[in-house]
């Protein structure tokens, strides 16, 4: 990523460097990113339980603050979940309570 960000400020003309560094220095881009962590990619599959009983479905992206879980079942905003997911490159399993939150 460094190189690429590396060779297209290279490609920029002076006023593109200059109006680029206006807006790294202000921190506009900052204010357009939503989320807090960065997200890492995955397929997993996932068990979750809620008040409706248990299902699955496979974790699209996971991060220290969340996950996407795609399901068939739609749930309600801060509705409390129990998940459960194995990560095969760590040898480890993992379940924990989780509220939905967006």
């Amino acid at each position: 990523m460094t190189h690429q960000l590396f060779q297209i400020i290279t490609e920029m003309s002076a006023d593109e460097k200059r109006m680029s560094l206006k807006i790294l220095k202000g921190g506009s881009l900052k204010s357009r990113c939503r989320r807090q962590h960065l997200r890492k990619l995955v397929h997993l599959r996932v068990r979750y339980a809620s008040k409706d009983g248990i299902s699955s479905g496979v974790i699209r992206d996971i991060s220290l603050g969340g996950m996407f879980i795609l399901s068939r079942k739609a749930f309600s905003l801060g509705q409390g979940i129990q998940v459960a997911f194995s990560m095969p490159t760590w040898g480890a399993s993992f379940g924990r309570p989780v509220m939905l939150l967006e």
